[in-house]
């Protein structure tokens, strides 16, 4: 019988999901509950038990389970109907009521959610199509769950008619009487915008402006055109119309003549109001009775005074709001507009974008986003059968992000999808203001275009405020008020300020960013007024300026300040890249890619390299622009520098021409001097010709980066020749010089080079403490592959020393990382690391299964190996060649052991004694296993030898093995003979004796 515990079945985890909502949902938490039930909900793949065959218990189980979802579905349009979200379910409970006509309690739910969708006659429809069905199938009549939602609507209805009707029968002449009627002439309301669409992502702020309204006399709803102030205004007054016991006036002040400096617009603005408030018949009586008929109207009550779109004659609001709230202290004011009023005591609730999904959001979170629910629920209206998938989630979010989350793109865009198939749509955001109108007919003016919609703010900007927009719009992505001066001029504090406050452009703390829908209308205009290329020359200088100061930068201890700053300004770089290119401007480009691309390398950017780098040498040829030969270095050559956590060597510039050289030789005689890496790779270059001018010149250098580094390549070059324990001292001097001046990567390396050192050496407990701190300068903002090195060198330590649980947790962090494309052959040191982690944990087939797999990867080429100064690049291959070598003689196959250990032997006879006295182990092992425990004894004895005279005190849990088991075979007495006579060979005789091993 087949165990399982309850997590590990989607019948147990939905149960549990469903009835944790329910908990949640009585508890007032909907927000909560209702992603307990899309948790459910999505575990839910069609009829239950249905192939498992005939059975009354599973049949009732299944009967049981059909109805726990039914209920989950239920109780999910009652958490998002308690968000004001009621809206969002219509098509889901369609389907549902559909399969199930005679559930009432799911007719009831979707009434409710049709009336919040604003479909108040299709709710009455779904209560008759009801009640008739019950009637006529099963002779009843609807159950009181369905009486109270018809009783909701109706009341609701009634409700509605009452708000957006005539403001009081007195005004028609009318002569009410008794209480109620009193109570409706003391009442003054007059009609909201209508709300013909579901109200989506805005519940909370709904409930902010109604706080803000109790705090303070004077709330203005600022932002962008399209952002949805209007709309908030309306749901506001309509969700909390109580509040105010003597009613409220919404009145739109968009048909209002734009106010000019000649002409005030103060009557206009007072005529508005009143006329709303008190229906004058005559127009002439607009002109001089309105200051009176506010004083009426208003005076003594306790209203709610609403003023939509303000902006356009916002100094006349300011003076008659002013003089309002001065006069009548029962009265409150909320406002919409682009800008502050500007009055004392104003309070500003600032209505940004909806929130958006991360762009790599999978499917099923995708749909907590505001701006996702508001495109689908729009796109439903418009196409039916239009639903989120998996297949379709990606544009869907591209969309949402590209629009930057305004409601009023999203649903404009959202329409299209009756025509337009999503990656069509996606693709023609480019030319958004021609894609996204309006066909509604019902639709004001200014919002049936997004060109539109933006127009009406671009047309209140003064002369200044919009040339500095124009100039502006060449940012990607945002910038500093440094970078602003720079490109808008010295004026731009100023009228930038300005389109903050007039919601042009939005400012953080520390940031100023023009969303991108106004940034292409301003771009527009700007091409349209002349002056884009100079704008656009003038920006690639600046961002050329910031990123000479931010390569050099990001070698330092200032590291993750400088790396911050390239991150928030990757847009702007990439843009003046790009002008740059498209110009055909070379000496720009090269030198901003040589810039960039040591932060595309750290944050893992392999695809803008490549295709930036083809570019650019397509413009170039062979032939680098006069004193920029660095730069056209770093574009031949920074792809195949190693990752932080891997040692430099000679080859990594795998260029045998001769022309990395001659370009390095001639960049060190100009005045821009090369990446200190290629400095340094041709110094190690040098070194096998045993010229080591150059490298000691680096270890010397006043760049702490090029010092610490080449210290590190010293020491690894030591280890390869007579006296290795030399190697300790120099990484020593490397790590205590970019401990204190290196940036996070280099101090990284270094650590890891000392840690590997001494754990190979000395034993693991002496590079514990080197490790903990190479790991705890990982950061989220390095690329994978920056933090898989890292992890799996740590791990291999950890086994090493045969510490294997916390190789295993190394692993654990390791292994989730991995992509093909991140460093060279990362699945070949994974495997290894994972087979030598089984193997020491005594799952050798496993390890055998894991070996097996590294063996099938490509492994990167290189060079043959060049001699003792190729020490270095063979540690690890040797080092798993032994693990290898050890599962194998595990597994009973010494012979296999023994043809996989030739290539390693003759590596370590080209380049190091210690590296040879690692391979002996793995011979050793092979040897016991092929019955010559005297044998391995003498090479036990030989590799002690070496290992004595390189300075490693540490027994490895290999060389123990092979210990004890010679023991065992040979007694103690032979064992010290053999290994006695085993240190008096040398070298040569050493690698004669493994060679004799059969």
């Amino acid at each position: 019988m087949l165990e399982l515990a309850a997590e590990d079945v989607d019948a147990h985890r939905f149960t549990r999901a469903v009835e944790a909502g329910r908990a949640l949902l009585a508890a007032g938490e909907a927000e909560r509950a209702s992603a307990c039930f899309d948790a459910a909900l999505t575990l839910w793949r069609g009829e239950p038990l249905i192939d498992v065959g005939e059975s009354e218990v599973l049949h009732a189980a299944a009967l049981r389970l059909t109805e726990q979802r039914l209920e989950a579905v239920e109780l999910r349009a009652d958490a998002l109907r308690a968000l004001g979200r009621g809206g969002e379910v219509v098509r889901e409970l369609l389907t549902e009521v559909a399969a199930h006509p005679f559930r009432e309690t799911l007719a009831a739910r979707l009434m409710r959610a049709l009336a919040a969708a604003g479909r108040t006659s299709e709710a009455m429809q779904q209560f008759q199509r009801t009640e008739a069905l019950l009637r006529e199938e099963l002779g009843t009549t609807p159950a009181e769950v369905l009486r109270s939602a018809l009783a909701e609507l109706q009341t609701n209805t009634t409700r509605v008619s009452a708000v957006d009707g005539p403001a009081a029968e007195t005004a028609s002449g009318s002569d009410p009487t008794g209480d109620a009627a009193a109570t409706a002439a003391a009442r003054v309301s007059t009609p909201l915008p209508r709300r013909r669409t579901s109200f989506v992502g805005r519940g909370h702020d709904v409930d902010g402006v109604r706080q803000a309204l109790r705090a303070s006399r004077l709330v203005t709803l600022s932002g962008s055109g399209g952002v949805g102030k209007t709309r908030l205004a309306a749901e506001t007054v309509g969700a909390h119309a109580a509040d105010w016991a003597d009613g409220y006036a919404f009145v739109e002040l968009a048909p209002l003549e734009r106010e000019r400096a000649d002409r005030s617009a103060v009557t206009a603005v007072g005529a508005a109001i009143a006329n709303a408030l008190t229906r004058f018949e005559r127009p002439d009586e607009l002109a001089t009775e309105w200051a009176e008929a506010l004083e009426r109207t208003l005076s003594g009550r306790r209203m709610l005074l609403v003023l939509d779109n303000c902006e356009h004659v916002v100094e006349a609001t300011a003076h008659l709001i002013d003089d309002l709230l001065h006069r009548l202290p029962l009265l409150r004011v909320l406002t919409t507009s682009r800008e502050p009023i500007g009055v004392d005591g104003e309070r500003l609730y600032p209505v940004q974008t909806l929130d958006l999904p991360a762009a790599d959001a999978a499917f099923p979170v995708a749909t907590g986003s505001p701006a996702v629910r508001l495109f689908l629920d729009r796109a439903t209206a418009a196409h039916p059968d239009f639903a989120l998938s998996e297949a379709n989630s990606a544009d869907i979010r591209a969309i949402v992000r590209s629009l930057d989350g305004m409601p009023l793109a999203i649903e404009l865009a959202a329409a299209r999808v009756r025509s337009l198939p999503l990656p069509d749509l996606r693709a023609r955001l480019s030319d958004r203001f021609q894609l996204l109108t309006n066909s509604t007919r019902h639709a004001v003016p200014r919002h049936r275009t997004l060109h539109a919609a933006v127009a009406w703010s671009w047309e209140l900007l003064t002369d200044a405020e919009a040339a500095a927009a124009r100039r502006f719009s060449i940012f990607a992505g945002g910038a500093t008020l440094d970078a602003i001066i720079r490109v808008c001029g010295p004026d731009a504090i100023d009228t930038v300020t300005s389109l903050v406050t007039k919601s042009l452009v939005d400012f953080d703390g520390q940031r100023y960013r023009m969303a991108e829908t106004i940034r292409a209308y301003a771009a527009v205009e700007l091409t349209a007024v002349g002056g884009a290329d100079e704008v656009a020359r003038v920006h690639a200088d600046c961002f050329l300026e910031f990123s000479d100061a931010a390569a050099p930068g990001l070698r330092t201890a200032a590291h993750p300040d400088w790396l911050g700053r390239l991150i928030a300004e990757h847009g702007n770089c990439a843009a003046a890249l790009r002008w740059a290119l498209d110009a055909g401007d070379g000496e720009r480009a090269v030198r901003l890619y040589a810039n960039l691309v040591w932060y595309w390398l750290l944050r893992g950017l392999h695809g803008d390299i490549a295709e930036r780098r083809r570019e650019i040498l397509t413009l170039l040829g062979d032939t680098p622009p006069p004193g920029c030969t660095a730069a056209y270095l770093a574009c031949r050559y920074a792809d195949e520098v190693p990752a932080y956590f891997t040692n430099i060597w000679w080859g990594q510039i795998q260029e045998n021409t001769g022309q990395f050289e001659r370009l390095t030789r001639a960049a060190l005689t100009e005045d821009r001097a090369p990446h200190p890496i290629f400095v340094l790779i041709l110094a190690l270059r040098d070194l096998l010709a045993d010229d080591d001018s150059l490298l000691l010149a680096c270890t010397t250098s006043d760049d702490p980066w090029l010092r610490g580094n080449a210290l590190i390549a010293q020491g690894f070059d030591e280890l390869g020749g007579d006296h290795p324990a030399r190697a300790l001292p120099t990484l020593e001097a490397a790590l205590a010089c970019l401990s204190v001046h290196g940036d996070a990567r280099s101090h990284s390396r270094a650590l890891i080079s000392l840690a590997s050192y001494r754990t190979r050496m000395l034993g693991l407990d002496s590079a514990r403490p080197l490790i903990a701190r190479a790991l705890e300068l990982l950061s989220a903002d390095l690329g994978a592959g920056e933090r898989i090195g890292v992890l799996l060198f740590s791990a291999e330590m950890s086994l090493v020393g045969g510490d294997t649980d916390s190789a295993a947790t190394y692993l654990d962090r390791a292994e989730p990382l991995i992509t093909p494309h991140i460093i060279p052959a990362p699945g070949r040191f994974l495997a290894a690391t994972q087979a030598h982690l089984a193997h020491l944990r005594g799952d050798n087939d496993r390890a055998l299964a894991l070996f097996r797999r590294m063996s099938e990867m490509p492994f990167p080429a290189g060079p043959p190996p060049a001699g003792r100064h190729d020490t270095a690049r063979f540690v690890i291959p040797v080092f798993v060649s032994t693990v290898y070598a050890a599962t194998l003689v595990a597994a009973g196959q010494p012979d296999d052991a023994l043809h996989g250990l030739s290539i390693p032997r003759e590596l370590a006879a080209q380049t190091s004694a210690a590296l040879l006295a690692e391979v002996g182990i793995g011979y050793a092992l092979v040897a016991l296993a092929k019955g010559a425990p005297a044998s391995a004894a003498r090479i036990l004895g030989a590799t002690d030898r070496i290992n004595r005279r390189a300075g490693v005190s540490r027994i490895g849990p290999f060389r123990r093995r092979a210990l004890d088991q010679a023991e065992a075979a040979l007694g103690p007495a032979d064992l010290g003979a053999e290994f006695l006579a085993g240190a008096r060979l040398t070298d040569e005789a050493v690698l004669e004796l493994l060679r004799t091993v059969r």
